[in-house]
């Protein structure tokens, strides 16, 4: 005679499947919200605590299609929502919360209930149910996490690159790459896109082996929500801080609708009302190790720069800089990463991250550095001073790297540009400054302080402003 499992709040006689029994043969990543893979089938199943559980979901490009035109790259930042899991029946339904318009007036309902009315949320997924215990609900999330997150379908079209779709036979999920820590659930994608007709773009077929084909990785990052320890600051407009925008319904008519909120990483101190108090958490920001020496050696000492702005800024110990741990996904939420790009041709370095949107809070720090750079660098030593190899050209290169690598990064912690700083000297990191070239008193070229040392006078008033840990007021 068979025993059914009869689960707390299940009509009598109705039978439940166990998760363990869905998940015989699956690999479980235990975690904050623990994932299965399965070799054989291809699926991905997720445990959920509960109905209407929540999460953030951060998206990410892991791979990149190596062309600075087209400008799909390795390690760039994508989008982030806050996500909630409602259970419908036999499936669960991913609702992206819309948090683009609000009301901070908590205390009335009814108004907060205007704005859920008035702006929809999106629902971009239905996952089967496929099991329930206790609460814990288990989805098949394949079907949601397969699919073109970055928009490579409508980034190739727009770049006249040819009519592409994403290729479901060919593509799957990474389980060497996806895993589950204690608040952030990281799950990785291979996904293959193929031409649905005409002929693949010039670009794509002279840097992919067959262009009616290719695969690129992306990721999903599952983040646990926040806390409400994160206190927002308001962006002051003379001071250069990236944020979020949002229109708040609640505010009295004397104020602006739009409200504009810094992004910045949490820093606290353990004692916010003593100034010598240790950080519960520093900002670390971690550098790629696949980058060559002596490039390697000079990204980090750029990253230190910071470590000089928060020392100055009074915060010191708030800020320190590490190589990425040998085997570490530099995709992985925990990590602020530095990461090296090379692409055909040569191109931009940029600065993004990933963060809250309720907030503004960032939660991963993304630098991207072209590996073109260092030839471009030397290209202009060359026309100044002639092209011998010499220290000197190695020197002069190197202090470029740093000054950019400073720069890329000043945009993760926040910052904006400050192009108006090259007018009071070397004012700040944000600028785009051109090597100082000076004739020395024999008439010679001198570029022995082609580039600036360290941050300027700006960038620490401006990580004060935007990071010092101010007492609540009272």
């Amino acid at each position: 005679m068979a025993l059914a499992l009869l689960v707390p709040g299940l009509a009598a006689g109705q039978v439940a499947n166990s998760i363990a029994s869905k998940t015989t043969g699956f690999e479980r990543r235990e975690g904050f919200i623990p994932a299965y893979v399965d070799a054989r089938s291809g699926k991905l199943l997720l445990e959920l605590p509960r109905d209407s559980a929540r999460a953030l979901l951060l998206i990410s490009q892991a791979t990149g299609l190596g062309s600075n035109p087209i400008g799909i790259d390795r390690g760039a930042a994508a989008d982030d929502y806050v996500a909630r899991f409602d259970r419908e029946g036999d499936r669960v339904h991913v609702v992206l919360e819309n948090w683009r318009y609000r009301s901070t007036a908590t205390d009335n309902a009814d108004h907060q209930r205007t704005i859920r009315e008035a702006f929809p949320s999106s629902t971009s997924a239905a996952m089967p149910l496929v099991a329930e215990e206790q609460g814990t609900l288990l989805v098949d999330a394949t079907d949601f996490v397969l699919r073109d997150w970055t928009d490579i379908v409508g980034t190739l079209s727009r770049s006249q690159q040819g009519s592409y779709t994403l290729a479901r036979d060919r593509s799957g999920i990474n389980r060497g790459l996806t895993r589950a820590f204690a608040d952030n659930t990281e799950i990785d994608l291979n996904l293959t896109y193929a031409v649905t007709s005409g002929r693949p773009g010039g670009i794509v077929n002279q840097i992919v082996p067959d262009g009616r084909a290719f695969t690129l990785r992306q990721h999903l990052t599952l983040h646990r929500i926040p806390d409400a320890g994160y206190r927002p600051r308001a962006l002051d407009p003379r001071v250069g801080y990236f944020g979020i925008t949002f229109h708040d319904f609640a505010n009295p008519i004397q104020e602006p609708l739009v409200e504009r909120w810094a992004a910045r990483h949490r820093l606290e101190r353990v004692n916010p009302r003593d100034r010598s108090s240790p950080f519960r958490e520093p900002i670390v920001y971690y550098i790629d190790r696949g980058i060559p020496e002596p490039l390697r050696t000079a990204t980090v000492e750029g990253a230190k720069f910071w470590e000089d702005a928060f020392n100055q800024a009074g915060l010191p110990g708030a800020f320190r800089v590490e190589l990425l741990p040998e085997g570490a996904d530099p995709m992985d939420a925990r990590y602020n990463v530095v990461q090296w790009i090379n692409r055909n041709e040569r191109g931009w370095s940029v600065g993004g991250s990933l963060g809250d949107p309720r907030t503004g809070e960032i939660l991963k720090g993304m630098a991207r550095m072209d590996s073109h750079r260092a030839r471009t660098d030397y290209n202009l030593y060359a026309g100044l001073m002639g092209a011998a190899p010499s220290a000197a050209d190695t020197a002069f290169v190197l202090g470029r790297v740093r000054q950019v690598t400073a720069h890329e990064i000043g945009h993760t912690l926040g910052l904006s540009h400050n192009y108006i700083a090259s007018t009071y000297e070397r004012g700040s990191l944000m600028d785009y400054p051109p090597p100082r070239v000076r004739l020395d008193a024999r008439g010679e070229i001198d570029v022995s302080a082609a580039y600036a040392v360290g941050p300027g006078p700006y960038d620490v008033w401006a990580i004060r402003w935007g990071y010092g840990v101010f007492p609540a007021a009272s």
